[in-house]
């Protein structure tokens, strides 16, 4: 009997313990009013409330996923909201990141954040180029542009006289345009000749501009001077040729200019040398030229060609 009382002695005190246990309130860990978000396609927040009687560390799984107001480390809060964003979805099909809050005490707790799907995708042009089996006799090879924000460049490491071109593009949206002019990939002629901008559009009607321009060596015109085959030989003697610049700049509508002039040698002891100096004589109709004036910088018509090996530059006598 006395061992019967107590095995029931010692049962009692077992379960007055587990009754005291239970009722203890033990430090609270992390507390989160939810542990899901959902969020559209558009770039958006939402509300998190964390409660949280320790230090807390904060990490997120992805780049397009960000938590307003919080840092890497944190401090005890109770009932503090935190707004949690999302930037816009383009993509066709939905994403997940996790947002993860450590205790200091090791306690872990975490949000699963989703977003929709795009119902199309935004407007974005994602490469441009010239290829010379689209632009024959016009390009020697084919040419890269580098697509930016807004902005597609390129530089040719050769003179493009012609820069009416057919360009070859790839772009998310339904078209391209020029003005009110539909530009078809790999068909439509453009003139590149000054900077063109070309807007891509999708079918919810959002638009995004882009400024194209090409430029050639250094974008800097470049002189042709065409005797027919005549040699130049005396300083004396003016031989007729024409002459002809390029513009390569991209950045203004000018093109080709052509007029004619004369040529004669010039100098004493650099005639000998093998990179000889000569004197342009120019028309002076030339002077009616926005293109030469801008060039030459001045209204004379009589020039120097310093090409000898201690004058790079293009002076005026």
């Amino acid at each position: 009997m006395k061992k019967l009382i107590g095995i029931v002695a010692a049962l009692a005190v077992f379960f007055a313990q587990q009754a005291c246990s239970e009722g203890d309130d033990p430090a609270p860990g992390i507390r989160l009013s939810t542990e899901t978000l959902d969020f559209p396609a558009g770039k958006s927040t939402l509300d998190l409330v964390v409660s949280s009687p320790q230090q807390w560390r904060l990490r997120v799984s992805a780049e397009w996923c960000y938590v307003l107001g919080a840092d890497v480390l944190n401090e005890p809060c109770e009932g503090k909201t935190f707004r949690v964003g999302v930037d816009g979805n383009n993509a066709l099909k939905g994403r997940e990141a996790l947002i993860t809050l450590t205790g200091a005490d090791g306690t872990v707790k975490t949000v699963t954040v989703t977003q929709g799907a795009a119902e199309e995708l935004s407007p974005v042009i994602k490469s441009f180029r010239f290829r010379t089996a689209a632009n024959a006799a016009k390009l020697p090879q084919d040419v890269v542009l580098e697509v930016g924000d807004g902005i597609i460049s390129g530089r040719t490491s050769f003179v493009v006289e012609n820069k009416v071109l057919v360009p070859e593009f790839e772009f998310e949206g339904e078209g391209v345009y020029m003005g009110s002019q539909e530009i078809a990939s790999g068909e439509t002629e453009v003139d590149f000749s000054g900077p063109v901008v070309l807007t891509v559009r999708n079918k919810g009607g959002e638009e995004r501009e882009y400024r194209v321009s090409l430029v050639s060596f250094t974008g800097l015109p470049v002189v042709y001077i065409d005797t027919g085959g005549i040699p130049v030989v005396s300083k004396e003697e003016y031989v007729a040729a024409s002459l002809k610049v390029v513009d390569n700049n991209g950045l203004r509508p000018s093109g080709v200019f052509r007029g004619d002039v004369n040529i004669k040698g010039r100098g004493n002891s650099t005639w000998g040398m093998p990179k000889k100096r000569y004197r342009l004589k120019l028309d002076t109709n030339w002077l009616t030229s926005s293109l030469i004036s801008c060039i030459l910088g001045n209204t004379n018509i009589s020039f120097a060609l310093p090409l000898s090996y201690n004058m790079v530059t293009l002076s005026s006598i």
